[in-house]
């Protein structure tokens, strides 16, 4: 089983990916549970006691807890340098604060379907 979590306060934005996910064709092969966050501070505190995601999907602006750091503090306090950690945003312009977070990838919004 693969659990993915989506983070962003952009509720079609997170409807969209999650259709995506869901319509992937490794659906056939492999289970895949998927947990929506609508801003950093829900996924902060799901994460609290252990990070149960094998891959993220972030925003990077959100009201309050910012994508960037959510990332922070899953890769700090959650001592957790593994899971694939996949930005989202349309604002390319914060790349350099995201190699502290060391994130597997960024995609452009908006969102393509060959951006999966």
């Amino acid at each position: 089983m693969i659990h993915i979590a989506i983070c962003d306060d952009d509720f079609k934005a997170t409807e969209y990916i999650e259709r995506l996910i869901i319509n992937h064709p490794i659906q056939q092969t492999v289970k895949i549970e998927v947990s929506v966050f609508y801003s950093g501070e829900s996924f902060t505190k799901a994460i609290q006691h252990g990070c149960p995601f094998d891959l993220i999907f972030m925003d990077i602006e959100m009201k309050g807890i910012s994508g960037i750091t959510a990332g922070h503090i899953l890769r700090r306090d959650c001592d957790n340098d593994t899971v694939r950690l996949i930005y989202v945003s349309s604002h390319e312009e914060y790349h350099v604060q995201l190699f502290d977070v060391q994130p597997s990838g960024f995609i452009k919004k908006p969102i393509h379907n060959e951006s999966f």
